[in-house]
């Protein structure tokens, strides 16, 4: 299969952040939590009703289309332009796998569950990480590429 890469990491990736935001949503109360280090870092179950540090709070049928455009666009695009580029495969799936965890909370729950902590910075959870990691990816490939063979 030509995008095996792009599907098993897209799946997993989704399949990680719904487990963990089922656990944090079991397991924690809301507005609750628990500290990992002390002053710095915790889980602490919020919902967010809005995007990345918490713009545009309480517009999910905006942030629902704008979220449903990019992952068909991002899908198209590795559809059509990735081919079997496995490195580029998974920075994409990442990044598609996150906004698609995202997603399925705000057409579920009508927000986003957020509950890593950065007591100096923001709330955020496994599929900001995602997406982030795959951006990550996808600088490195720019800053190293004809260094690094296409697998």
């Amino acid at each position: 299969m030509k995008y095996k890469t792009f599907y098993i990491v897209l799946f997993l990736s989704v399949l990680l952040d719904q487990a963990v935001k089922y656990s944090v949503t079991k397991y924690i109360p809301l507005r609750s939590g628990f500290s990992v280090i002390r002053g710095l870092f915790s889980i602490t179950y919020i919902r967010n009703t809005g995007a990345a540090f918490g713009i545009f709070q309480g517009n999910n049928v905006l942030l629902i289309a704008v979220s449903s455009c990019f992952i068909i666009f991002l899908l198209f695009y590795v559809l059509r332009y990735l081919k079997a580029d496995m490195f580029l495969q998974a920075a994409a799936a990442l990044i598609a796998g996150g906004a698609t965890g995202n997603f399925l909370d705000r057409i579920s729950r009508g927000y986003v569950v957020d509950f890593f902590d950065l007591k100096y910075f923001s709330v955020f959870n496994a599929a900001d990480i995602m997406i982030n990691l795959g951006v990550s990816l996808l600088i490195i490939d720019m800053l190293f590429k004809g260094k690094r063979k296409a697998t």
